[in-house]
């Protein structure tokens, strides 16, 4: 548990939300296609709640709410940075709660869809922004500033990797129900 801890303090995810508007305006909705996200949440995460780390925002296709996320619909998470981060730094905490969060049969299962995603992130610096997208027919893109990395298929990605930021770790647990909007 110190490994994860020292791992997700060192990239910028063990932070206290801020119910407070995030530093960034994010829009309240999205436009894919023609269909319109709605933002369901944002929050900004302070490192030991005295440095800004990132900023997040949640957005869900018009017509479904936060109690049915993860669903096969689409979504979108938003995390512009106020600090740099390496790509190790990204890549490691985010295996770290994988691997917390997962028995190894399902990871196994994963594998070659984390591997795809992992060899495509960058470093980050102040103002960057990570966007992962989740469409159905598609799957999950990751954008950075906008220009897309790279698309994994299939829902079972979506559901295991966005549970990262959206799901019942400890580590995140807090931003999560920001995001999620949920007291």
């Amino acid at each position: 548990m110190k490994r994860v801890f020292i791992a997700l303090l060192a990239a910028g995810l063990c932070f206290s939300p801020n119910r407070a508007a995030a530093a960034t305006e994010f829009p309240e909705y999205l436009k894919a296609d023609e269909t319109r996200l709605l933002k369901s949440g944002e929050a900004t995460f302070r490192f030991l709640k005295l440095f800004k780390a990132f900023d997040a925002a949640l957005y869900l296709q018009e017509g479904y709410s936060a109690d049915q996320f993860p669903g096969d619909f689409r979504f979108s998470l938003n995390l512009r940075y106020h600090r740099p981060f390496t790509r190790d730094q990204l890549i490691n905490s985010a295996d770290e709660i994988l691997n917390d969060l997962y028995p190894d049969e399902v990871l196994l299962d994963l594998d070659e869809k984390i591997e795809a995603i992992n060899q495509v992130y960058q470093d980050v610096s102040k103002g960057d922004q990570y966007t992962l997208f989740y469409d159905p027919d598609l799957g999950t893109q990751l954008l950075l500033n906008d220009e897309p990395q790279t698309t994994i298929e299939g829902f079972d990605f979506a559901q295991a990797y966005f549970a990262i930021w959206l799901g019942n770790h400890p580590a995140t647990k807090r931003l999560s129900k920001a995001l999620l909007d949920q007291s």
